[in-house]
């Protein structure tokens, strides 16, 4: 029923973050996640939020779990996500560890994302972790250099089948280099300025000076402001935003069958999402975090909006 749209433009869809558990338990977090709208869970409800990331077993980029997973681990520093960081970051490095170059000499890389999840929440006995998997792919890179062809022969492979070794042995200290930001963002003692920059200088000009917190999932609410409500509630769910001038008038923008209005709730807190798709509004959206305060006010922040 949660995934029901409907027909009617004043409707809003409505789902409460309580109901998410059973639907993870089923159906798996994915579904979950879809039910929810992707939204970050954890700020309108902390403990659901940390029972779902109990199901989050690994890490799979740009998945609505890693999103899930890193949209929280960048802004929310709590024991469970230091563990859940530590043991995906474990899972990675295992699977790195077994790889082998493609055909084109790649090997895996660790994702930015995950990088800065490992600098903010700082898990306990990380450091021993990171610093054998710096020596591992150190000792890989020099071993690779060992198997270059003479210059003449990389030359004309680059017009046939490229240069596998070149690439591998640049992933390689592209790894080096991720994993010494990282210990020097925990301030590790393993650290030095002049491992970063040799490591830095075995990459491509586009690919020096990597800064993975370009990548970061930066939580922001602006704008806030109250309304006030003509009748009192309990709760979000109980909201009557057609007949609340002032929420009336919030979503009356959207008053069309192309449009969607859906609301994800936890008792007093919730986040509104109101957009188009089609029509004159196409590409034209907001999302709120809505609190009821004092039975008959709403305090409402912009925490996303788009125009296009």
């Amino acid at each position: 029923m949660f995934l029901t749209f409907s027909n009617f433009a004043q409707e809003i869809r409505k789902v409460n973050t309580i109901d998410l558990i059973p639907i993870a338990e089923r159906f798996g977090l994915d579904s979950a996640l879809k039910v929810s709208g992707g939204f970050p869970i954890y700020i309108i409800d902390t403990t659901t939020a940390l029972d779902l990331l109990k199901y989050v077993n690994t890490y799979v980029n740009y998945s609505k779990s890693e999103y899930f997973f890193t949209t929280m681990a960048h802004n929310w520093i709590t024991q469970e996500l230091k563990q859940k960081t530590f043991d995906l970051l474990n899972k990675e490095i295992i699977k790195g560890l077994k790889s082998k170059s493609t055909d084109h000499g790649n090997f895996p890389i660790l994702d930015d994302k995950l990088l800065i999840c490992i600098a903010k929440q700082k898990p306990d006995a990380v450091e021993d972790l990171l610093i054998n998997y710096y020596e591992y792919w150190n000792k890989l890179a020099d071993s690779i250099i060992l198997t270059y062809p003479r210059v003449i022969k990389r030359f004309f492979n680059s017009f046939s089948k490229g240069n596998p070794c070149v690439v591998s042995y640049e992933d390689c200290n592209m790894n080096c280099y991720n994993i010494l930001w990282v210990l020097k963002s925990i301030q590790s003692n393993f650290y030095t300025q002049e491992k970063l920059d040799y490591n830095n200088s075995k990459l491509r000009k586009w690919q020096q000076n990597h800064d993975p917190l370009r990548f970061e999932r930066k939580h922001y609410e602006i704008q806030e402001r109250v309304l006030q409500l003509k009748n009192d509630y309990e709760s979000i769910s109980s909201l009557d935003f057609e007949n609340e001038p002032e929420l009336d008038q919030l979503i009356r923008v959207m008053d069309s069958t192309k449009c969607w209005k859906f609301l994800l709730y936890n008792g007093k807190l919730g986040i509104l999402d109101i957009g188009c798709s089609y029509g004159p509004l196409a590409g034209n959206g907001t999302i709120y975090k809505i609190e009821l305060i004092d039975r008959n006010r709403l305090k409402i922040k912009i925490i996303s909006g788009w125009i296009s």
